[in-house]
């Protein structure tokens, strides 16, 4: 039977079903008889409805799961060369800012040293590349934005109206620059952006 045949069948049977047995009274044994018969139509009817559906949702449900996969199989190794391409970024920049942290320490002691010798010290100014906020690249460029984030430290502390917590509610305040929410960190990473 096909899907729209099997469909007006079933609501036809549907409307007869409930005709026949919503005002049903069991109060002796002929009535619990026709009772069972009656259930047992329904749930012959409920096998047949669902094995129809089945049969029609299958072969959609079975290329929709190859297409998810095939498109996984893609994205998968993607997503992980993304991860690996940030750390090493990152990395980078950590590097370059501890770098950064070195040179200023020895500066600021050559400032002192020249204040203590009563020399007039020189402005000193450092614009290290863990400052800059973009690289430039010959296919574009790398841009560094601080976003804010959050974690959880204490359910127990968390407003009731964000429990079985909203991931999506509690990021949509953070963006919008809330600054504190009881039981969650609230904090600022930044991360690279291509453009």
């Amino acid at each position: 039977m096909s899907g729209p045949k099997a469909l007006i069948t079933f609501k036809t049977t549907q409307a007869s079903l409930i005709a026949d047995f919503t005002n049903l009274r069991v109060y002796d044994v002929r009535s619990l008889i026709a009772a069972s018969e009656g259930l047992e139509r329904v749930r012959q009817t409920l096998r047949k409805c669902e094995e129809v559906r089945t049969a029609l949702v299958k072969p959609l449900n079975d290329h929709i799961r190859f297409i998810n996969n095939e498109f996984k199989k893609v994205t998968t190794p993607l997503k992980n060369l993304d991860k690996e391409i940030t750390q090493k970024i990152m990395l980078y920049r950590q590097e370059v800012e501890k770098q950064r942290a070195i040179e200023q320490e020895r500066l600021n002691k050559e400032a002192e040293a020249r204040l203590e010798s009563s020399l007039i010290p020189e402005a000193i100014a450092i614009i290290a590349e863990a400052q800059r906020k973009s690289i430039y690249m010959k296919t574009g460029k790398v841009t560094f934005m601080t976003i804010r984030k959050w974690r959880l430290i204490n359910i127990g502390a968390v407003p009731r109206d964000l429990l079985i917590l909203n991931e999506a509610e509690v990021t949509k305040l953070v963006k919008a620059g809330i600054q504190a929410i009881p039981g969650i960190e609230i904090y600022t990473e930044e991360v690279p952006q291509i453009r």
